[in-house]
């Protein structure tokens, strides 16, 4: 690839490492709370050493473990990515070698849900991106707090998985030896993406008609990702296009809707994601049209409005 990918979600920035992130990956790595699942804390040669490794696989390749950012609150916070394990991992996998979704985050982001809103977004490139076939996650069976965020993921484990890491009992470290795998593949990456954009379309539309009722439209907008686009084609709107949440915003504020809507079951998916037929609330027995919208780990991407 060559060129850095970055990534962004709603709060969370995955990008190429900076000379600047070294002090704080020392930091989070000699930090033991972090390091609790690993071997041991790492020292400051060890942990530039493993961030050379980390920023020189993620120029070549231009993905990889990218360095984490919050914009606006600190600048680094740990990693958030894809590898490809320096092992043969003894499970039957759908690919070889794997490709493994990981993370590492000082104590400042911990209990934020930022570990698996960024890693969502990790996958979604694995699969969309790059078209692999399968994504995998391990830790040892104690690290409850990165079984969870795998969990939320979506990825599963079955025990007939759970491996010795071959690298961690040739050192004898037998208390971080033990490891269980997670997984999970694209068909099963597709179907949660889609079950995804239908809860968003139902719940747009009860945030939609929350605004029509009280003429607040904030908990919509919340709902929209800050590049989202929304568009409107046909006889009653003309074409219609605004990019960004904050201009979507000021498109309601200044020719508020005034009819609550209803959703039908959505008839399957289009360009933009899910797709469900639409009608006015007072008149639901009169479809006007379809609804379309893609959903991402930043909110509601695209949505588009059609009338027949």
């Amino acid at each position: 690839m060559g060129k850095v990918v970055t990534l962004l979600t709603e709060r969370t920035e995955l990008r190429a490492w900076r000379p600047s992130d070294r002090d704080a990956f020392a930091a989070l790595n000699a930090d033991p709370a972090v390091m609790e699942h690993f071997p041991s804390p790492l020292d400051r040669v060890q942990s530039d050493d493993f961030a050379d490794r980390i920023s020189s696989g993620l120029e070549k390749r231009g993905w990889g473990l990218w360095a984490m950012e919050l914009p606006g609150r600190f600048e680094f916070v740990g990693f958030v990515g894809l590898n490809e394990p320096g092992f043969d991992v003894p499970v039957d996998l759908a690919e070889t070698p794997p490709l493994e979704v990981g993370w590492r985050l000082g104590q400042a982001a911990w209990n934020q849900g930022l570990a698996s809103e960024a890693a969502l977004e990790v996958l979604r490139f694995a699969f969309a991106e790059l078209g692999r076939r399968e994504v995998v996650s391990f830790t040892t069976p104690g690290n409850d707090r990165s079984r969870r965020v795998m969990e939320k993921l979506g990825l599963h484990t079955d025990p007939r998985d759970d491996f010795d890491h071959p690298h961690m009992a040739e050192l004898g470290h037998d208390r971080v030896t033990r490891h269980v795998l997670y997984r999970i593949g694209a068909a099963e990456h597709a179907a949660q993406e889609h079950d995804t954009a239908r809860r968003q379309l139902r719940d747009h539309v009860g945030r939609f008609n929350l605004g029509v009722r009280s003429g607040d439209w904030s908990a919509m907008l919340r709902s929209l990702a800050p590049d989202a686009v929304f568009t409107a084609v046909g006889a009653a709107a003309g074409v219609l296009r605004v990019e960004g949440r904050d201009a979507i915003g000021v498109a309601y504020a200044a020719d508020p809707p005034s009819d609550e809507i209803v959703v039908f079951d959505p008839v399957g998916d289009g360009d933009h994601g899910v797709v469900a037929r639409w009608s006015d609330a007072c008149r639901p027995e009169r479809v006007l049209g379809d609804l379309c919208l893609h959903a991402g780990p930043a909110g509601i991407t695209a949505l588009a409005v059609t009338f027949d």
